[in-house]
């Protein structure tokens, strides 16, 4: 049998300790050696022994964001920018910030910046989360036509049962009015305070209401969907109205906010708007009653009921 020692050295490793502004960090190595006997099945450890202890100590002071600003030795515009990498360094602390628009943060870009968040707040009486939002929800409504391209289809088919002829379609002239659309599919208007339905006065009631009986007959029978068709139908756009309502409420929040702020701006000294008018007649003739946002803003882009 051929065999044949090594010498192995093992390090074992280190520790540290923090306290307030400033690090002790205490590093303790073990050496081990060891009398390895190998073969040519295998390794065995036939001796070891301690060979040296050794522990080193080393004092580090950590600049925190109030000391980077009072012990910085340039100006207090480059004091800020090293309080701002120290917090938002990219990819880590104390690198520089991330540029914004391919620009390197400079002070004077701050000032920039500042200058539009102020705006925000003043001219828009908006806080700027809010305005993010809105801008975010208005861009997804305004390319929102495969969300209604699912909605017609859906319904086209109930169209399709209603008329008895698979070959109908609905052609919608604008595919993003749905009360028009559902109306031509049905030959009409569902007439839901009509129809005696307990605790249904809109689509959003039916869609929620939709594991009784008398409503899901009422589905089948005068909407001519399925349940699938219906609530695959109502989840989409429920999902529009939910934009909707909260571009609303930011932008209603923003006129109290101005209204507040300018009385002699007070509804009762406003001229009413065209889009006013619209939305107050269809609230008083309650054609949904939750779809408010749905009615509001119909001047947006893509933006219809």
């Amino acid at each position: 049998m051929k065999a044949s020692f090594i010498s192995l050295a093992i390090s074992l490793s280190c520790s540290h300790a923090a306290i307030g502004p400033s690090v002790t960090s205490v590093l303790t190595s073990v050496k081990v050696v060891s009398r390895v006997l190998t073969t040519g099945s295998g390794i065995s450890l036939i001796r070891a022994s301690v060979a040296r202890l050794s522990t080193a100590y080393a004092r580090r002071e950590i600049v925190g964001l109030r000391e980077a600003w009072e012990l910085h030795k340039g100006t207090r515009e480059e004091a800020l920018l090293e309080m701002l990498g120290l917090a938002l360094g990219d990819p880590r602390p104390g690198d520089p910030v991330p540029r914004y628009q391919g620009k390197e943060m400079t002070y004077p870009l701050l000032l920039e910046i500042k200058q539009r968040v102020e705006f925000v707040a003043a001219s828009l009486f908006m806080d700027l989360l809010d305005l993010h939002d809105m801008m975010r929800l208005v861009g997804r409504r305004a390319a929102d036509a495969g969300e209604w391209q699912a909605i017609n289809l859906i319904l086209e088919k109930a169209g399709k049962a209603r008329h008895g002829d698979p070959t109908w379609r609905l052609n919608p002239s604008d595919p993003r009015a749905f009360a028009a659309n559902l109306a031509k599919a049905l030959d009409g208007a569902p007439d839901l305070e009509r129809e005696g339905l307990r605790e249904v006065r809109s689509l959003e009631d039916l869609h929620e209401q939709r594991i009784r009986d008398d409503v899901r007959a009422f589905i089948r029978d005068k909407l001519f969907l399925s349940e699938q068709d219906f609530s695959a139908m109502m989840l989409i756009k429920l999902h529009i109205d939910r934009d909707w309502w909260e571009i609303d409420r930011i932008l209603e929040q923003a006129g109290r906010r101005k209204r507040n702020h300018h009385p002699h701006l007070a509804p009762g000294h406003a001229a009413r708007s065209p889009q006013a008018d619209h939305r107050r007649r269809r609230s008083e003739q309650r054609l949904d009653r939750r779809g408010r946002g749905a009615q509001a803003h119909a001047s947006l882009p893509g933006r219809q009921a």
